[in-house]
Parts: C-alpha cells; sequence; structure tokens
C-alpha cells in the first residue's frame, strides 16, 4: 500500500503533529508500506529510514492546491492521510480550502483519512463564537470528504459524532526514543544536574508551566528538583536523549490547561503525556473533561484538582509520601503504554482502518 501523509511541519521543526507524522511514517514504513511525507518548505527535514520527504509550499493555500495535486499524481497513494489542526494550514485556523482539496483528490481515485488532533476551538465572545462555529464548518466538510476519519481522545470523538456517524479513536503515541538506562548512568546525571535533590520532577511539551514552577519550587526546601526539557532550558534535545533525560526523573507532571468550568485537562492527545509513560514515569496531569478513559485517576495517572500551583503542590507532595502510591501509578502506566500507545500498535490500527475503511460521508 502507498500512503501519502500530509502535515504542516516536520522534524527537525519544533511541532508535535509533526513528530507524531515522523514516527506513523517510520512505523508504517516499517511493515512494509510506501510512504511518502508533504509538508510546507523548511530550512532542512529529517526523515525516517524508507520515507521519501516532500517539501511543497511555503504557504498553504489554493496555490499548494495545485502543487499538491500535482505530486499526487506523480505518486499515486492509495490514501491520502491528513494530520488535521485548523491554525497549522491557516493563521486564523480556518483553512477553507482543505475541504476542496480533499474532493478533488477523492474524486482522483485516492481515499481519504483525516486524523482530528484537533476539532475546533470552544466559543468564548463574539469573536470566539464565530471562529469556532466557522471550524466547526470547516470540520464537517472535512468529514463529508474523508472514507475515513480517526481521533485521539473520546472527547474530540464526541465533537466529531454530528459530522459522522463512525470515528476511530487512536491515541497519540510517544514522540521521544526510550532505550534502556543503566543505573549508573543514571546515577552520574543525578549527581551533576541535582546534586542536592533526592527526588527530581521533569517536564516537557510547550506549555505554560510557571504554575507548576511554583509548585515544585515550595518544595525545594525538601530536596525536590525540576527538570525542564526544552529548547528554553535543556537546548535542543533529539528523541533518545529526552528518553534519557527523563528516565533520570522520579515523577512526571504535566501542567495541562483547564478553565474554570473545568473544559480541557489531560487527555491521551498528548505526545507528552504517552512520552512519561514511555520513560517508565508516575504521572500526574490536570483533571478537565477531556480526561477519559482510559486514563484512570489514582490508578495510571494523579489527575490536580486544578493546574494552579497550589493544586499541582498538594499532588506532588502526596504523591512523595505514598512510594506505594508513585509505584502503583509506574507500573499502569507502562501497562497503559504498551496496550495502547507503542507505534507499533497505533501504525496497526491504522492499517487496520485503511485496509477495511468505512464511507463516512452521506455525500459521497
Amino acid at each position: 500500500m502507498t500512503i501519502a501523509l500530509l502535515t504542516n511541519r516536520f522534524p527537525p521543526a519544533l511541532d508535535g503533529v509533526g513528530d507524531y507524522t515522523f514516527f506513523l511514517a517510520a512505523e508504517l514504513a516499517g511493515k512494509g508500506q510506501t510512504v511518502h511525507v508533504v509538508c510546507r518548505k523548511q530550512p532542512e527535514n529529517t526523515g525516517p529510514a524508507n520515507v521519501t520527504i516532500h517539501q511543497v509550499t511555503n504557504n498553504w493555500g489554493q496555490d499548494s492546491n495545485t502543487i499538491l495535486f500535482a505530486l499526487l499524481r506523480e505518486t499515486n497513494p492509495d490514501w491520502l492521510v491528513l494530520q488535521y489542526v485548523p491554525y497549522a494550514f491557516q493563521p486564523l485556523g480556518l483553512p477553507f480550502f482543505l475541504p476542496k482539496l480533499l474532493r478533488r483528490i477523492r474524486r482522483a481515485g485516492v481515499r481519504i483519512c483525516v486524523m482530528f488532533h484537533e476539532v475546533h476551538i470552544r466559543p468564548k465572545g463574539v469573536k470566539g463564537w464565530i471562529i469556532g462555529n466557522l471550524q466547526r464548518f470547516i470540520a464537517r466538510q472535512l468529514c463529508r470528504n474523508a472514507d475515513a476519519v480517526v481521533t485521539s481522545n473520546e472527547f474530540y470523538e464526541q465533537m466529531l459524532a454530528p459530522f459522522c456517524p463512525e470515528v476511530q479513536v487512536i491515541p497519540v503515541g510517544a514522540n521521544i526514543v526510550v532505550e534502556p538506562l543503566p543505573e549508573d548512568t543514571r546515577s552520574q546525571f543525578r549527581k551533576r544536574h541535582f546534586p542536592n535533590a533526592s527526588f527530581v520532577v521533569a517536564t516537557f511539551g510547550n506549555r505554560d508551566i510557571s504554575e507548576m514552577e511554583q509548585a515544585v519550587r515550595r518544595l525545594s526546601g525538601e530536596g525536590v528538583g525540576l527538570l525542564v526539557c526544552g529548547v528554553a532550558r535543556t537546548g535542543y534535545l533529539s528523541p533518545t536523549d529526552l528518553g534519557i533525560h527523563l528516565q533520570c526523573a522520579d515523577l512526571f507532571v504535566l501542567p495541562d490547561p483547564v478553565s474554570l468550568r473545568g473544559e480541557g485537562g489531560t487527555s491521551l492527545k498528548s505526545g507528552s503525556l504517552a512520552a512519561a509513560f514511555a520513560a517508565g514515569l508516575p504521572v500526574v496531569g490536570v483533571r478537565g473533561d477531556m480526561s477519559r478513559e482510559p486514563l484512570r485517576h489514582g490508578h495510571n495517572i494523579w489527575l490536580a484538582e486544578n493546574g494552579d500551583a497550589a493544586g499541582l503542590y498538594d499532588a506532588i507532595r502526596l504523591l512523595i509520601a505514598d512510594p506505594a502510591l508513585i509505584e502503583k501509578l509506574r507500573i499502569n502506566g507502562q501497562a497503559l503504554y504498551q496496550e495502547h500507545l507503542r507505534w507499533e500498535v497505533i501504525a496497526r490500527q491504522y492499517l487496520e482502518i485503511l485496509a477495511h475503511p468505512t464511507n463516512l460521508s452521506p455525500d459521497a
């Protein structure tokens, strides 16, 4: 099978969906598929083995449609898999050109799968209401021009349910590479970077960590250190280096945003969450309406009631004082990773969907 993956950015550009596309492409190619990645023009690309990278445009829109359509005629894929985020393909989050493009590609005989990494914003104020409803319209049109629709969590599945009767849920995999870390290497890392810490809390990802920093600062007198993996703190880390750094910590905290109405929170749309599980770390997240099964508070994750400094402080302190609970979360988090979040599992689910597509569109 020949599969074209359409994404906005691709490594080494810093982009979570680009990372997702990289690992998915690598796993699909490893399973014997012919894989092409289509992305915007970048100074450089780092592609997996046996994956062909095509840089097609500086700006998405009607002009890029012509270039992309010509490329698909040349490569002749069986499937185009769109990695969709509204703001990735248009600065205002309104890529009206995409449904028209998918319709044209589909009529040319290429089947379409849309992976919704996000669907639409939740309306707040007049501007938010307008943009949210326009994004909702675009999502509906994308579904109507797709042979398969995928998303990462039950909350987004419910968002998409009015647009199509069958949405496949495949959680996001880890955006790191984890290789077993010798204990002496871990010990040396801790002595070099955290000589006065007996317990290290880690995080990484593109999110506001100011409240988390305040929480850990309150615990610094008790021997708690903070490891922030990312360009602003550690400098750029490869997926392998990220795996090494995370395995040197004792706890992972994911301070996902949540509104006063409980909107948001920690969910399986996060590659950082999958990375923490992959690294064998117990995880503290934030409870919100997106926190759904198979995430289970007190079983495979600890969900703070909110993401402010006080809430995170209470959660971290509680876990430090309960080694048995930390071990339970670690073991069950790794079990969740093995069952749902390994790229082998994710790619197998994609191939099953592509092998047995469901015509979701009443207009098809």
